[in-house]
């Protein structure tokens, strides 16, 4: 992704995220993914990646996922599985 706007999110977002806003500790549910291997990852509204985390989903589910040291602001939430499944959500942190 280069920038924020590459992800036209007002017709993308497809991920349930709380508690929403959070502290940076939240839970994302993976029950729409049909994929078993999934990676999430955290972007800042520039586009740049925060965070990656590769995730079994017959493993974790809700999955928790945690930014250490954030600062508020609102966050992209991008899942994508190893079956080319991709969805989004934003995610704000006070």
């Amino acid at each position: 992704m280069t920038n924020i706007s590459d992800l036209h999110l007002e017709n993308n977002i497809d991920l349930s995220i709380f508690p929403n806003p959070s502290n940076g500790h939240f839970n994302i549910d993976l029950s729409l993914f049909n994929g078993n291997e999934l990676t999430v990852s955290l972007f800042d509204l520039s586009g740049k990646e925060i965070k990656q985390v590769e995730v079994l989903k017959s493993v974790v589910e809700p999955f928790s996922f945690e930014i250490n040291n954030s600062t508020s602001a609102v966050y992209i939430v991008k899942v994508s599985s190893n079956l080319g499944e991709i969805k989004y959500g934003k995610i704000i942190i006070e």
